[in-house]
């Protein structure tokens, strides 16, 4: 049995995106190099690096399905129509940097030749770790002005290979000769460094000048090439619709529908934006009920549900749904609605009372949204198809269909019993 479970979890590593991604852009990396043994290339750390991104590029590129291929394409050419410059930028860092290499020089003296081997380690070492670190943490804004970080970082690794296997030996026999002079030197050229900053700093129009350069051009260009809108995949649509029509089948709760009630399906979004929305109820009142509290929590819950019932599972999209279900659930149980529940739990059994409390009140509340799905089903179905077909529905549209809704004896009515849908809801 234990064997078993060791080849299960083995099976499930080799078929993860991750390991076929790093076994084929190996296979690649590797392809390159020989390939460039072939071709009488010399070997050099700088290549190895960029063949080993051009081996986890191409491996990207083979296993990434169409509608990946097709965003990254739209991505490409928003950034080749809207940032022209940028591209012109980086290409020229690159021919700089390809210079550089090809025209390096190894010194004669054993000081500068060491120097030279560690600045060749430690330096191509910073470069591959600075940049995602700076990324992790937040100093980088998207993975675009990453990918610049590098090519700026190994445009001047090159350079200053190229500079001391140049310069590097009458470097040397200048300080060893006139050590008074090269240290005024380094003085001069700390002195004017802090000089130059305390002036960027101080002066805005130096802020502007260094805007018209490279790297500060690129990240204002990768910011707001991060927020470019992208077209939604069908696949995406469909759970989408699903998402929102789930949210809209509770308001018929509401007994009629605010003038404003709309349910969108956007036809693009850019990264982080919503896919879709159901227009919230607005209120004049900083205080509600116990049952327009449970009500508004079935709302945020029905959403996921909508995609189960329709496609048999549920994406991530959820994820700030629950989050304000959290939000409102702790206020309603804080009320004592269910038995006791702490504020501000101190102790371990505390929290886990509260734990509790939240698990079963979810639980309770899933129940009663799937038992709304189960009686509506082909209302839940007629909103998710409009929504496919229009990817807009005003409250002309909502209305027949929510019309139509029956609810479960024991679900919330936010705004108290009706006879018949179709009341007056916009003075909630």
């Amino acid at each position: 049995m234990r064997v078993m479970k060791y080849l299960v979890r083995v099976q499930c590593a080799v078929r993860h995106p991750l390991t076929k991604r790093a076994g084929l852009g190996c296979a690649i990396a590797a392809g390159i190099s020989v390939a460039r043994w072939w071709l009488g290339y010399e070997a050099s750390v700088v290549i190895g690096f960029l063949s080993g991104l051009a081996g986890v590029a191409g491996a990207d590129l083979i296993l990434s399905d169409r509608d990946t291929l097709a965003r990254r394409w739209a991505t490409m050419k928003h950034m080749a129509g809207d940032y022209g410059r940028v591209a012109i930028v980086v290409a020229s860092l690159l021919a700089v940097m390809a210079l550089a290499m090809s025209h390096r020089q190894t010194p004669d003296a054993p000081l500068v030749q060491d120097m030279q081997s560690w600045v060749e380690v430690l330096g191509l070492l910073g470069v591959a770790l600075v940049p995602p670190i700076r990324y992790v943490l937040g100093a980088v804004p998207s993975l675009v002005s990453m990918l610049a970080q590098y090519c700026l970082g190994l445009t001047g690794y090159a350079i200053a290979l190229w500079g001391i296997g140049a310069v590097g030996d009458e470097t040397l026999q200048w300080v060893a000769a006139s050590p008074g002079e090269a240290a005024a030197l380094a003085a001069t050229a700390v002195i004017c460094r802090w000089i130059l900053q305390a002036s960027a700093f101080s002066f805005p129009f130096a802020s502007a000048g260094i805007a018209q350069g490279g790297n500060a051009a690129e990240s204002m260009a990768s910011a707001r090439l991060a927020r470019a809108p992208l077209p939604q995949t069908p696949r995406d649509s469909h759970y989408t619709a699903a998402h929102e029509a789930g949210h809209a089948l509770v308001f018929a709760a509401l007994g009629g529908l605010p003038a404003d009630m709309k349910v969108v399906v956007n036809a693009q979004a850019a990264e982080g934006d919503p896919l879709g929305f159901v227009t919230a109820l607005s209120s004049k009142h900083r205080l509600h009920e116990k049952a327009f509290a449970e009500w508004y929590m079935l709302v945020f819950l029905a959403g996921r549900i909508g995609e189960e019932v329709i496609h048999g599972e549920s994406t991530l999209g959820s994820g700030y749904d629950h989050q304000r279900w959290l939000s409102i659930a702790r206020q309603y149980l804080a009320c004592h609605y269910r038995g006791m529940y702490y504020p501000a739990p101190e102790t371990r059994w505390e929290h886990e009372h509260n734990d509790a409390q939240l698990i079963a009140l979810q639980a309770e509340q899933t129940a009663l949204v799937r038992t709304l799905f189960e009686m509506n089903m082909e209302v839940f179905k007629a909103l998710t198809d409009t929504l496919i077909a229009q990817r807009e529905m005003s409250r002309d549209d909502l209305s027949p269909l929510l019309s139509r809704v029956w609810l479960p004896e024991e679900f919330p009515l936010p705004l108290g019993p009706f006879d018949r849908f179709g009341r007056d809801v916009d003075d909630v």
